[in-house]
């Protein structure tokens, strides 16, 4: 699953990115030592393309980053989110919650963005959300498709795609880390056939050469990362209390997951386990609520398999399973709240608790009818159930009464207990190539038992003018299918909360990209630009104007027009990267009588066009990677430019709390890493990250931007790491 951008490629060209284009898997066979390639070395790099074969990256067909197990060592990560930010296009914040979210050309939406584990998806199928900052020592590589990818992936694959690979052959290494705000972390990782991946020079020096003629190979990895840190002190401005007032985060984060795999010559089978208790990082509603915590157990399970059925045929079944449990303690507002004349000693207290499955089975087929032409096809089923759900309060929310027991005071109907959902899809993709010119056409067709269908085609032409230079032009659409959560939901009682609707129509994409790669002598460039529209925006609506009260519906929407740009040299022991980005989105109401001003105008001010603003318009990165025989080093800097409310209602043009437009500063952070090889396979380092400026970023909707004041909410600040590392 590799495709090239500028990024990925420059950084593994500098120690750093290696663009390509996510696949469900990269041949086996491909282990070199990225950062000891030539540029001219580097375009010739076989990878696993959305089109799912061994391809250089020049052929990939689509816009993709891909970071090599060599830049996630090199670079100043603890987590998955330390890398991303660094990917063209993509802005990093964190929520009130403390989860992060990634916004990616301009979207930032739960069920956007399709999250996967060596091919297997990690959304959560009752709400859409995601883990984006898991912990980084199990991951081999990450790749980042940008724009849609329905076609082959379906659901959620709607701004872009990301893939975290494992590796079974991983070197056999120990890690522990210790820093700041009481941060520590242990892994291990044990393979039966490893490759020497941190030997000197990043060369796989002591790898067995006999290590391919065996005919099955045990992994197994584990780690443990926890972290009272990123307390800073956010200032609310809270309803109660309008003078504003600061108070530190309560925020912590307790990560423990293991891996295994077994894997045979033409098959594998895998499991993932990962355990998370989280705090929040502000309050979840208006107020402040420090004593909310979040627990999260996920379990995926896959085998898969490869079989040549003939000589021009090959066969690849594959079977998943995946099982989540959720529990989560919100506090709506602290100890000693008072609501309706009535103390809440605890506070307003609110326990949610949900289990989900999901199993798919996938059988693909790829025929190759040609020498360079070939089909791919394939059949998906997937049941998706949410297996119970339970909410409980400690107080009766229409009147505002404390209660001695958490129970459903309220006596709701919990209609997304036991709802099942079934998938149905085909898809199928022709892959021509000529000594020029590649074209790539696919279609898959999606069919939901609980909406219907959805066809999303795809288009993509590649032409290599010569060894240096080609261009790309690629069409192509996705859909989002609306969450358990979004259609059945309906714990909203009181001034709070979000009813879901039934009624609910998949969120699509079309977009149109057109981009150019070019090699001058040890420099690349990459650009691109890209349009997309997107249609049936499922979102928030509250009619009232209050921003705390409404349904979920098919908004209206957008319109993004926008460009990247990535630059990236090797100048001998030093490697160096830039990418810069930046788009222009609109706002379209939908037509719906729902949204007609004259009945709704406390909450529209305005009809038509309205530019969104709360994400970065612009986004810039760079880095700079020094690599020697003992000492290596990285420098990196991230900047993100203004963003702020937007102006489609009352509640974001003019706030609950201020009749002014909000503004959220741009920012200018950094990270630096330096690595000492004390031992052909040991290491320390030692790292600092988000360094520079305070960084700012608007609440989980904009429609609530000004609650914790006009500056937005506070990111997390400086986090300092020692780590030793050595290879057994």
């Amino acid at each position: 699953m590799v495709r090239a951008t500028l990024l990925g490629l420059f950084s593994a060209v500098l120690a750093g990115f290696v663009l390509g284009e996510p696949v469900l898997e990269v041949a086996q066979t491909v282990h070199e030592d990225y950062l000891s390639l030539s540029l001219s070395e580097l375009l010739e790099v076989e990878v696993v393309t959305a089109v799912k074969r061994e391809q250089v990256i020049t052929e990939a067909p689509s816009i993709v980053s891909v970071f090599s197990r060599e830049d996630i060592h090199q670079m100043a990560a603890v987590t998955v989110v330390d890398i991303l930010k660094y990917a063209p296009g993509i802005a990093v914040s964190m929520a009130r919650d403390g989860s992060y979210r990634i916004a990616m050309r301009g979207v930032r939406a739960h069920g956007t963005i399709l999250l996967l584990l060596d091919g297997q998806a990690l959304n959560n199928i009752y709400d859409g959300s995601l883990l984006f900052d898991l912990p980084i020592d199990f991951v081999d590589q990450i790749e980042i498709i940008r724009g849609p990818g329905s076609a082959l992936y379906g659901n959620n694959a709607v701004v872009g795609v990301i893939n975290i690979r494992t590796n079974n052959h991983a070197a056999n290494k120990i890690s522990i880390k210790a820093g700041s705000e009481q941060s520590f972390g242990l892994s291990g990782n044990y393979s039966s056939q490893p490759h020497n991946a941190l030997a000197a020079d990043g060369i796989d020096a002591d790898r067995d050469k006999n290590d391919d003629e065996k005919s099955s190979v045990f992994a197994i990895a584990a780690g443990y990362w926890g972290s009272d840190g990123a307390n800073n002190p956010n200032t609310a401005h809270n309803v109660f209390n309008t003078d504003g007032w600061t108070q530190d985060s309560s925020r912590f984060i307790e990560d423990a997951y293991i891996r295994a795999a077994y894997e045979a010559r033409n098959w594998q089978v895998s499991g993932f386990f990962l355990h998370r208790e989280q705090g929040p990082w502000s309050g979840d509603e208006f107020d402040f609520g420090p004593d909310s915590e979040y627990r999260q157990d996920q379990l995926l399970v896959n085998a898969s398999g490869q079989y040549i059925l003939a000589e021009n045929l090959q066969f690849q079944p594959r079977i998943s399973a995946d099982y989540l449990s959720n529990n989560d303690l919100k506090q709506s507002h602290p100890s000693g709240y008072i609501g309706n004349g009535n103390v809440f000693a605890d506070g307003a207290l609110t326990k949610e608790e949900y289990q989900t499955c999901k199993l798919e089975l996938d059988a693909q087929f790829d025929y190759r009818f040609h020498e360079n032409h070939r089909l791919l096809w394939g059949l998906v089923y997937s049941y998706q159930k949410i297996l119970a759900y339970e909410l409980q309060r400690n107080y009766i929310s229409a009147s505002q009464q404390p209660q001695d027991t958490f129970a459903n005071h309220d006596e709701l109907l919990f209609e997304q207990d036991d709802k099942t959902r079934t998938i149905a899809a085909g898809y199928v993709q022709a892959e021509f190539i000529w000594p020029s010119v590649s074209l790539i056409a696919g279609v898959r067709l999606d069919n939901y038992s609980d909406f219907g269908h959805t066809l999303n085609p795809r288009l993509a032409v590649v032409y290599q003018v010569n060894n240096q230079l080609s261009f790309k032009g690629m069409y192509a659409t996705a859909f989002r299918a609306p969450t358990f959560k979004e259609l059945y939901d309906n714990t909203r009682v009181g001034v709070n909360g979000f009813r879901g609707n039934t009624a609910l129509q998949p969120q699509t994409i079309d977009t149109l990209e057109l981009g150019f790669e070019l090699t001058l002598a040890s420099l690349l460039f990459r650009g691109n630009v890209f349009y997309n529209q997107m249609d049936d925006v499922i979102d928030e609506f509250d009619p009232v104007g209050g921003g705390a009260r409404g349904d979920i519906v098919n908004t209206g929407n957008t319109e993004t027009y926008g460009a990247e740009f990535e630059v990236s040299a090797v100048l001998g022991r030093f490697e160096l990267f830039f990418n810069y980005s930046q788009f222009y989105r609109e706002f379209t109401w939908s037509d719906d009588s729902l949204f007609d001003a004259e009945c709704c105008r406390p909450f529209l001010q305005s009809e038509g066009e309205q530019e969104l603003v709360n994400t970065p318009r612009i986004q810039a990165n760079t880095g700079l990677f020094y690599k020697g025989r003992r000492f290596s080093a990285f420098v990196g800097l991230s900047y993100g430019g203004r963003s702020g409310s937007n102006v489609r209602s009352s509640i974001e043009r003019q706030t609950a709390f201020s009749g002014d437009g909000i503004i959220i500063e741009d920012y200018l952070q950094g990270d630096i890493k330096i690595s000492y090889r004390v031992a052909a396979h040991t290491f320390i380092s030692i790292s600092a990250l988000n360094l520079g400026q305070d960084k700012f970023s608007d609440p989980q909707s904009s429609s609530s931007i000004d609650v914790f004041g006009k500056n937005g909410l506070s990111q997390p600040g400086p986090l300092y790491v020692l780590a030793f590392e050595t290879e057994i």
